[in-house]
């Protein structure tokens, strides 16, 4: 199959509409965040970013039928903003969408082709955090998701370290499991840190099989990163 790339272009504004309004682990059951009493913070951001993407739909129209589409199956997407680029590709059998969790202020997803983002049992998403005050590490990515989940109904989250993962770039991606949040999502997240900003992918599941079972998914997802604002090291013998 002939593989497709699409570039996904992340506003600023966009980045800073889910500065810590949002967990990386949102509950995909029944597709909403465990902090949709939050949302209104960012409504006027979310606004703004509807009129760009109005616009964008208007100029996409005029292109050929083959330039760009929602979903793509086993795709790469370019996810790039202020200060950060990377690519990203979709596992064998996934489709990859920028579209279906825009309102929910996710920059991507995949999930199971035969599926969509409302009703698969299972998804993968892409989130990016810049770097501020109070997160400027995956540790502490980690305390302020724990404490947003504990605060917004879910008393019991927990998180555990997994292992860590090299990607294509050999970047470490730390993955971190939770568990214990008011919907009953079987989760995993891996955390990669980029120069001013941390970038995550969320596996979440409804169910704990269907968690197991895209694992390996998650996994080829996670390995598939590579950040193209990453110094290149020049091999030995390279002239």
């Amino acid at each position: 199959m002939k593989q497709v790339f699409r570039s996904l272009r992340i506003d600023e504004q966009m980045v800073l509409a889910f500065q810590g309004f949002y967990s990386e682990a949102a509950s995909p059951n029944r597709r909403r965040s465990p902090h949709d009493h939050e949302i209104v913070k960012s409504a006027g951001l979310r606004r703004g970013l509807a009129n760009v993407l109005v616009w964008a739909k208007l100029l996409l129209a005029t292109c050929a039928p083959f330039c760009f589409a929602d979903q793509i199956l086993e795709g790469y997407s370019l996810v790039s903003g202020k200060g950060f680029a990377f690519e990203i590709k979709a596992p064998v059998g996934w489709v990859l969408d920028n579209e279906a969790a825009g309102q929910q202020g996710i920059n991507l997803v995949f999930y199971p082709t035969g599926t969509n983002w409302q009703t698969s049992e299972v998804v993968i998403y892409v989130r990016v955090r810049t770097n501020d005050t109070n997160v400027r590490d995956i540790e502490a990515q980690v305390e302020d998701t724990l404490r947003n989940l504990r605060a917004t109904g879910s008393p019991n989250a927990s998180a555990k370290y997994v292992k860590t993962l090299t990607t294509q770039d050999a970047s470490k991606a730390k993955v971190y499991y939770y568990s214990g949040d008011k919907f009953g999502n079987f989760e995993a997240t891996a955390y990669i840190q980029a120069k001013g900003s941390i970038h995550f992918l969320t596996l979440s599941a409804r169910d704990r099989d269907s968690f197991q079972r895209a694992l390996s998914a998650f996994d080829s997802v996670v390995t598939s990163y590579e950040d193209l604002k990453k110094p290149r090291t020049t091999e030995p013998g390279a002239s």
